[in-house]
C-alpha cells in the first residue's frame, strides 16, 4: 500500500480516536505509535489483513511483557472492530492473563512500630 495512503488512514484513525471514541490524548498517542508499528512491520496490507495476518503479527510479541502484547491487541481491536468495522479480523483473540501480585500487608509488629514512630515525631 502506498505510504501517502497509509498516512491519510493513520490521520483519519487519529481523528476517529479523538472525536468518535473520545479517547484521552495520551491514549490516542499510544494507539498511533502501535498502529504505525503495525503498518511498518506487518507482512500484509494492513487494511485488507486477515485474522491469520493479525495472528502472525501478534506472534512477534509473544516474548514481550504481557502489557505490551495487550496494548497492541487493544490498538488492533479499536482499529479493526471500531474504526474499519471489520470485527471478524480481530474477533476471538484473547488478552493475556496478568498475574495479580497483591501487595504485602504490614505485620502487626510493623504497624505498631510505625504508630510509635508517628507519636514520637508528632
Amino acid at each position: 500500500m502506498e505510504n501517502r495512503s497509509n498516512e491519510r488512514i493513520i490521520e483519519d484513525f487519529k481523528n476517529f480516536s479523538v472525536v468518535d471514541e473520545q479517547l484521552a490524548g495520551r491514549t490516542v498517542e499510544r494507539h498511533l505509535i502501535e498502529i504505525k508499528r503495525f503498518f511498518k512491520n506487518s507482512d500484509c496490507d494492513p487494511i485488507n489483513a486477515t485474522k491469520a495476518d493479525i495472528r502472525n503479527y501478534l506472534m512477534s510479541f509473544r516474548g514481550w511483557c504481557t502489557y505490551s502484547y495487550a496494548n497492541m491487541l487493544k490498538t488492533l481491536r479499536i482499529f479493526y472492530r471500531d474504526y474499519l468495522g471489520r470485527k471478524e479480523v480481530i474477533e476471538g483473540l484473547k488478552f493475556p492473563n496478568h498475574l495479580f501480585k497483591p501487595k504485602k500487608s504490614p505485620s502487626k509488629g510493623e504497624l505498631q512500630e510505625f504508630y510509635q514512630f508517628e507519636r514520637v515525631s508528632s
